[in-house]
């Protein structure tokens, strides 16, 4: 059977949290005797194999994007699709790809996929603003899109709930993120480290990690930050920040290998978005025994329930909760082994197979 992966970018070139999920899913439907190929956009155009996934980039036209958005690709995914001529279509994080692909399957015996990856894949935006038309426009096609996939997978069941609430539709699988065991010797020294990982975007909110290092700049802890900054003057600003603070170390855009490696000589995660999908760094975090301490972000209440983390939902509480974790190593510890236990049993790849059964 071939199955086309469809997103804006490609793991390799651009290593976001849908991409990452995605290769996964690739590798693993690849090992269980399927074709795999992955339709993407890229600053020029690719016919290549990775990891035994077919890679077919469509070149970017910035001019023509600038324009008229992402749908200004809409008959080049289209020609690609017909190239490709798959049997089913997964899209990710719910985009313009979305529309070629519904009118694609309506016309051939192919069925269409769709794994929300963010809050934003099924709510409205508020039409009292300046983008009053863009809103319309997009409630009608977000509406019209949901509609017409054969299938939708959910990260969560918040995103159930609001997909039957705004648009009548029920998801076919709700099926949190998934990750390989880990593969790193996991090791946490007497000084406590204290992660951050993400990019800087404005909704990732950096500062408040900043704000939280300050806080705890008399405290036996080493801060570190880790991920993509986004090459304006707000990073150099926040870079500056961080450079005044003692304990607290930026290290740039990581692998993921070498991610990974940090998160398991590391006591506790921090996350400070403003709102998530189904973060990777929470799984990634909690297989190698670190508990997360989240501002904003708590899906199902999974970190609250399994008593795997700490929901702050303000900075001061966050600040405590650091606080509490850094100076309780019974509790850190007791924490950090119930969180791999509940990561082990509930986010491993052989989840894959409920993808395969929805398939099949």
């Amino acid at each position: 059977m071939k199955i086309l992966f469809l997103l804006h970018s490609y793991y390799k070139y651009n290593k976001g949290g849908a991409e990452l999920q995605i290769k996964y899913i690739a590798e693993y439907l690849h090992n269980k005797g399927f074709e795999t190929h992955y339709v993407f956009l890229h600053k020029e155009e690719i016919d290549d194999v990775d990891n035994n996934i077919i890679l077919h980039s469509i070149k970017k036209d910035l001019l023509s994007e600038k324009l008229f958005g992402k749908l200004c690709y809409y008959n080049k995914v289209l020609n690609k699709l017909n190239e490709i001529k798959p049997d089913v279509i997964y899209h990710r994080n719910l985009s313009t790809f979305a529309l070629p692909v519904v009118n694609y399957c309506k016309d051939y015996n192919c069925k269409s996929f769709l794994h929300l990856a963010h809050i934003q894949d099924v709510e409205f935006q508020s039409l009292f603003n300046k983008k009053i038309v863009a809103n319309i426009l997009d409630r009608y096609g977000k509406r019209k899109i949901l509609t017409n996939f054969d299938r939708i997978i959910a990260q969560a069941k918040y995103q159930d709930e609001l997909l039957k609430k705004n648009f009548n539709r029920e998801a076919d699988l709700v099926l949190p993120n998934i990750h390989p065991y880990p593969k790193e010797e996991i090791r946490k020294d007497k000084k406590v480290k204290v992660l951050w990982i993400a990019n800087f975007k404005s909704w990732k909110q950096p500062e408040k990690f900043i704000e939280l290092a300050q806080a705890c700049r008399n405290i036996n802890a080493e801060f570190i930050m880790i991920g993509r900054d986004s090459n304006d003057e707000r990073s150099k600003i926040l870079k500056e920040k961080i450079s005044k603070i003692d304990k607290l170390s930026y290290l740039g855009e990581l692998p993921i290998q070498k991610v990974n490696q940090y998160l398991a000589t590391s006591h506790i995660f921090v996350n400070t978005s403003i709102s998530e999908g189904f973060p990777n760094t929470f799984i990634q975090s909690w297989m190698r025994e670190v508990p997360v301490v989240s501002l904003h972000v708590d899906p199902d209440s999974v970190m609250s329930l399994n008593n795997i983390g700490f929901h702050s939902k303000n900075l001061k509480q966050l600040i405590l909760d650091v606080k509490k974790l850094i100076d309780d190593s019974q509790l850190r510890t007791t924490m950090g082994k119930r969180a791999k236990s509940y990561a082990y049993k509930e986010y491993s790849l052989q989840n894959i197979e409920k993808i395969i059964k929805l398939i099949k």
